[in-house]
């Protein structure tokens, strides 16, 4: 019985060293805001952050995780959405790399009008961008 009970309490302790393991990989202690950077730039712009882009021109959205202690990349998913009724008209799903490097995700035309990108880690809010994207000429 006494062995029996010797097991039971070997295994308890080794499963709350592997559960806290794993919380700590999971959870950098960084909280989200400074962690994880999103963005929107025009491709000409050699990923420089932008507020407005022109219709013709190529947008991209970039997304970087800064501390990542994991040996896993982040996956994250942007939705842009119209600012005024928050309808979505985009939505994608991209993998951040391990570096500070910014994932790229190529933003269709959505012409024209005022929209936020969203993006989201495991079901919440992590990063948002609003921007304009203007008529040609405007």
């Amino acid at each position: 019985m006494r062995r029996q009970a010797s097991i039971i309490a070997v295994l308890a302790a080794l499963a709350a060293v592997v559960t806290t393991t794993v919380a700590f990989a999971a959870s950098s202690g960084m909280p989200d805001r400074y962690r994880y950077t999103g963005w929107m730039s025009p491709v000409y712009g050699a990923h420089t952050p932008k507020h407005v882009i022109f219709e013709g021109d190529a947008g991209t959205l970039l997304f970087a995780d800064a501390y990542n202690l994991t040996e896993v990349p982040i996956v994250y998913q942007v939705c842009v959405h119209n600012a005024k009724s928050g309808r979505k008209r985009f939505c994608a799903r991209g993998t951040a790399p391990l570096s500070t490097n910014a994932s790229v995700i190529h933003l269709p035309d959505l012409c024209c009008g005022d929209f936020v990108a969203i993006w989201m880690v495991a079901g919440h809010e992590v990063a948002r961008w609003p921007f304009r994207y203007a008529p040609e000429g405007a």
